[in-house]
């Protein structure tokens, strides 16, 4: 419009020469007009671009106005895409937004649409940032590029660029509070674009509008996702087997508690959710543990609450409820409380059950405490876990010396205590203990006693061995009274054999004085002579030796022996028992099995027996037979006999034809003191010390009889390698 002024102002001044030829006037007033029509065209078509981009705009802000849910923004932003593609009349429209890493830039929604089963278009952003950091730092809301292949901005998408037919782009960053939240990108195809200023406005605004709405649609499915997960909780909370609260400590009063607590406390939340409900709770409680509760549960918040406490409550109805308080302080941003929040447990039942458990612990403790015998309890590796006063008494330590100390160190002497801690050590490795078994304690003033202990394997929850029990009788008295009257027994034994003896060695002598006389005789065979005499002192010399180790007294000392060896060493003597008239046979069948035994308590087993079952037999009948045999127990058999575990046993059995002994008193034979024999004639000890024996040897002693039918005594040792 300028230049058509200057032509018209330049013909009113009348300067035109006459000499100038017309022609080139009308040439340059043509190209004034065709400018000036070209100008117009451009008004008007940047005039129908304006309208039409506002009248786009428009349908986008009504398009935007109420999204809802992934599929509508999904519908959202396909609406978008095609009307900002007509707007700009470009063919591809594509909205891309940041994964949650914020490393790649996905293609959320494009024009055109992708073929099924395409992947899923992403752009890696370490791989272009340039083009990043324009679309961050654009200061009029859009990245407009005439020349994408060239411009800096965008040369890094040369593959996207080229595999698409890009030669211009507008891309309008979308941007959310605080963070750059995606790329409207619009594509024009084929050769450069000059984008009009209208046009950037126009995909600013759109970009603007979209990621205003992304912003909505995020704050919408939080809101919801809160709303989700606040409904779970809830849900979680109301279905714990526990009372939930909550305590503000600016107003003083509870502002949440479950439902479940009206089957705790006996009422509803409401009732407890009101001015002066926590009063109300503490009412419930025992008055004596009102204080606890009541600071819990006050204006004053300090360090020292509690975070555990159990009390009882009175129910409505006048049951009472042991109640668990777990609670903790909630604070603000300057460390000052504002809140209490816990939980309530019923523990009534563990509570009632702990206490019927402690005060059947405290009558089992007073039982052990009053009865006569030594309770210790060990752990897997031999320390002391549980005493009682008996032990402490016969000891002389105090609880805590004993506790938690190696038994076996403490007790024992050195000569037993290695090899009692190896065979503990190793039954806690097989699972199973010695049943029975003497030790030697030394007390702490250095005396020592015998004690006799019976053993059993505690176990946990799952049934493996984690230490043993024991009971343990003192047993040094008794031994020391045993060992007495086994030396009473000795001689009255060796007084029963002494009149048999006394005529042996007569016969012996007569021998030797009869040969002797036959050697002063003339013409007689000397040489038969002196045999007859040697004969007779190596038989005087065998019946010596087997009386003096009879009646020998020495200290116990046990020894691996075969029972049918000792039995034939001794059997001279045995046999001297047997009177005229009655038979006593033998019948050894244990072969080369060996017991550990000390030999000289093992011959007084022997003795014992026989002369009891000579005793009983004569007059009544003919025989008795000394036998010995090697049976084997199954786990079941030596359980019945007191064993933890199967075995083989030899079976010193003395059996006669006699009359029996009367089942009355057939459990009392091995009882001390205990004698059928008339006065001056028997201690009553003689079973007695064959039980003793057979026990201090690892084994047991049984008796059997018929009345009339004669009786069986056996001793089952076990046999050892």
């Amino acid at each position: 419009m300028a230049e058509v002024r200057a032509v018209s102002d330049l013909l009113a001044s009348g300067k035109t020469s006459r000499g100038q030829s017309e022609a080139p006037i009308e040439r340059e007033l043509a190209l004034a007009r065709a400018r000036e029509a070209e100008y117009r065209t451009r008004l008007t078509r940047h005039r129908d671009l304006a309208r039409r981009l506002r009248s786009h705009a428009a349908q986008l802000r009504e398009a935007i106005k109420e999204p809802q849910g992934r599929g509508s923004l999904d519908a959202l932003l396909a609406s978008v895409a095609r009307l900002t593609s007509q707007a700009l009349d470009i063919p591809r429209t594509s909205i891309w937004l940041f994964d949650a890493s914020g490393k790649y830039l996905v293609c959320r929604f494009q024009i055109p649409m992708p073929p099924p089963g395409t992947a899923e278009a992403h752009l890696d952003v370490a791989t272009c940032p340039g083009y990043v950091r324009a679309i961050t730092q654009t200061e009029v809301g859009a990245v407009a590029v005439e020349d994408a292949l060239t411009d800096p901005r965008t040369s890094e998408l040369k593959d996207y660029l080229v595999r698409h037919q890009v030669g211009a782009l507008l891309d309008v960053p979308l941007i959310g509070p605080g963070e750059l939240r995606g790329v409207l990108c619009h594509e024009h195809q084929g050769s450069s674009r000059k984008w009009q200023e209208e046009e950037i406005d126009f995909a600013a605004d759109v970009g603007a509008l979209v990621a205003l709405t992304l912003e909505v649609e995020r704050r919408v499915w939080t809101e919801q996702t809160l709303r989700g997960t606040e409904a779970k909780y809830k849900h979680l909370v109301e279905t714990l087997p526990v009372v939930v609260y909550s305590f503000d400590a600016r107003s003083g009063e509870l502002d949440y508690l479950s439902p479940r607590v009206k089957e705790l406390g006996g009422r509803g939340a409401e009732e407890y959710l009101v001015a002066g409900g926590v009063e109300r709770w503490v009412e419930a409680v025992f008055p004596e543990e009102r204080d606890g509760v009541r600071r819990r549960l006050s204006w004053q918040i300090d360090d020292s609450l509690e975070p555990e406490l159990v009390y009882r409550i009175r129910l409505p109805d006048g049951a009472r409820r042991y109640v668990r308080d777990t609670c903790a302080v909630i604070r603000d941003a300057h460390g000052r409380p504002v809140a209490i929040q816990g939980t309530l447990a019923d523990i009534t039942t563990q509570r009632e059950a702990e206490l019927e458990r402690a005060e059947v612990e405290r009558r089992f403790n007073s039982l052990l405490d009053g009865v006569d015998v030594l309770a210790v309890v060990l752990d897997a590796t031999g320390r002391v876990a549980l005493i009682n006063e008996t032990f402490l008494r016969l000891t002389g330590y105090a609880r805590e010396e004993v506790i938690g100390a190696d038994g076996f160190g403490l007790l024992l002497s050195e000569r037993e205590r290695e090899r009692v801690r190896d065979d503990f050590l190793k039954g806690m490795r097989d699972g199973k203990v010695v049943r029975h078994f003497e030790t030697t304690i030394r007390r702490r003033d250095g005396a020592c006693r015998k004690v006799l202990w019976t053993n059993t394997p505690t176990h946990s929850a799952d049934g493996a061995v984690i230490g043993s029990s024991s009971l343990g009788v003192d047993i040094t008295d008794r031994l020391e009274a045993e060992a007495l009257a086994l030396q009473g027994e000795k001689l009255e034994s060796l007084g029963r054999l002494a009149a048999g003896i006394a005529h042996d060695f007569n016969n012996l002598l007569t021998v030797i004085g009869g040969a002797a006389d036959r050697l002063t005789l003339p013409h007689f065979d000397r040489a038969e002579a002196a045999r007859d005499i040697q004969t007779a002192v190596r038989q005087a010399a065998e019946l010596t030796r087997a009386l003096l180790a009879y009646a020998r007294r020495e200290p116990i000392r046990p020894v691996s022996l075969a029972i049918d060896g000792l039995i034939d060493e001794t059997w001279p003597v045995l046999a001297k028992l047997a009177p005229s008239g009655l038979t006593l046979a033998r019948h050894l069948d244990a072969s080369d099995a060996h017991v550990t035994v000390d030999p000289t308590q093992l011959r007084q087993v022997v003795m014992n027996l026989v002369g009891n079952a000579v005793d009983a037999t004569v007059g009544h009948g003919t025989t008795v037979l000394l036998s010995t045999s090697v049976v084997a127990f199954d786990l079941e058999q030596a359980r019945a006999h007191g064993f933890a575990a199967e075995g083989s046993f030899v079976v010193l059995s003395v059996t006669d034809d006699g009359p029996g002994i009367a089942p009355e008193i057939r459990d009392r034979i091995f009882e001390p003191f205990f004698t059928t024999k008339a006065k001056g004639e028997g201690t009553g000890l003689g079973l007695a010390l064959c039980a003793s024996i057979a026990r201090g040897a690892g084994g047991f002693i049984t008796a059997e009889s018929t009345p009339g039918g004669g009786a069986s005594v056996r001793v089952f040792l076990p046999v050892t390698d």
